[in-house]
């Protein structure tokens, strides 16, 4: 489908002589498989946000498919689009978050856009979440850019725990949302990506940000409201594909200090404090580990914070170090996984405000920092 423009519009405004302005093509690209319960609303907030940005930028809205057991492709092709749009198809038996949005960043890179990816299971985005990412001064400035947004007590463990503090520890970054679901890549940054080296799964996401941060390039963070958002059960896999990724880019390459990258000050007092998950990881300790080795974790789970804040954070920090000094980065993961899990299962249950919990994420990244420096 060709792209659509009200009746008057063109790629190029104003008398041939003067104020001739340029057009930005942008992508908003969705990745997707067994998203049929938030596809269509998603769609059309997304096309809505679209219609406001101006005459200045162009969208199309591309669906980046995987077949699934579900009918996210039917409800997508269902919507009466206005604006340009399109599906890429992914290969029977291809999974993996990673290979939608590779699929994206290429059809981005052909047509010279700006991409704003936004995942498919995300609920209630407003439209206005369109133009806080996407205006023409960040566009020409390069770069990307992501959100900052308060998620309930008990998700986001592989962002809060994981991703945040290492990057702190590696490039003292404060990147609040490294592995959001919805990311602004200017055609700058898109032109520097080796697309073929991005993993095919969750590690999508930091691996973009850790390019951006390496590359020097431009990494903003927008204030937004939290979209609605059901977490899975796929913690386990979310955080060892982050690790993994993490800990190969830190043991192939130097890295530099990132200070000019932070979020601004208590940024956290102007949204609503989202209830606590009521989702327990307790389970998939208790899978992972044979009964006689469940006494001593049962027993850190009832000690003082202190405790288990410096379990997890001498065993990360020793992945770094081991990682850094060539050793293979599979087991260096394996190992994480239960202090990991112990440690997010024991963050849900404390009793603590939007402060308490933004002020631990900073203490964890100092610590962690510390600990490697």
């Amino acid at each position: 489908m060709g792209s659509y423009r009200f009746a008057g519009e063109s790629a190029w405004a104003g008398p041939a002589t003067r104020g001739r302005w340029h057009v930005e093509e942008l992508v908003i690209g969705v990745p997707a498989r067994n998203e049929g319960a938030t596809i269509a609303e998603l769609a059309v907030a997304l096309e809505v946000g679209a219609g406001w940005l101006g005459e200045g930028i162009r969208s199309e809205l591309v669906l980046a498919y995987q077949p699934g057991e579900d009918d996210t492709l039917l409800r997508w092709q269902s919507i009466p689009f206005r604006l340009a749009n399109r599906v890429l198809h992914g290969p029977d038996g291809a999974r993996g978050k990673g290979r939608n949005v590779k699929q994206l960043i290429r059809h981005a890179r052909q047509a010279e856009a700006h991409l704003l990816l936004v995942d498919a299971d995300l609920r209630a985005n407003p439209p206005a979440n369109v133009g806080r990412f996407v205006d023409v001064r960040r566009l020409a400035r390069g770069g990307m850019a992501l959100p900052l947004w308060c998620r309930p007590r008990g998700e986001g463990n592989s962002t809060d725990f994981l991703a945040c503090p290492l990057l702190f520890a590696a490039f003292r970054a404060r990147v609040r949302q490294p592995l959001a679901g919805q990311m602004l890549l200017t055609r700058r940054m898109l032109d520097t990506v080796d697309v073929d080296s991005l993993p095919d799964d969750y590690g999508i996401d930091i691996a973009l940000t850790m390019h951006a941060l390496t590359q020097g390039l431009p990494v903003e963070q927008v204030e937004v409201p939290f979209p609605g958002h059901e977490a899975g059960g796929n913690s386990r896999q979310i955080m060892e594909n982050v690790a993994s990724v993490m800990l190969a880019i830190l043991a192939r390459q130097p890295v530099s200090e990132r200070r000019d990258v932070s979020w601004p000050k208590r940024w956290w007092e102007a949204q609503n404090a989202p209830p606590p998950s009521s989702r327990s990881l307790r389970a998939l300790d208790e899978d992972l580990l044979p009964a006689n080795q469940l006494r001593p974790i049962h027993a850190l789970l009832e000690g003082p914070p202190e405790e288990v804040r410096d379990f997890w954070c001498d065993r990360l920090a020793g992945a770094i170090r081991s990682a850094q000094a060539g050793r293979p980065i599979t087991p260096l993961v394996a190992g994480l996984v239960t202090p990991f899990l112990v440690h997010a299962e024991y963050r849900r249950g404390t009793n603590v405000d939007l402060n308490g919990a933004e002020a631990y994420v900073v203490d964890l990244c100092t610590r962690l920092a510390d600990a490697v420096s």
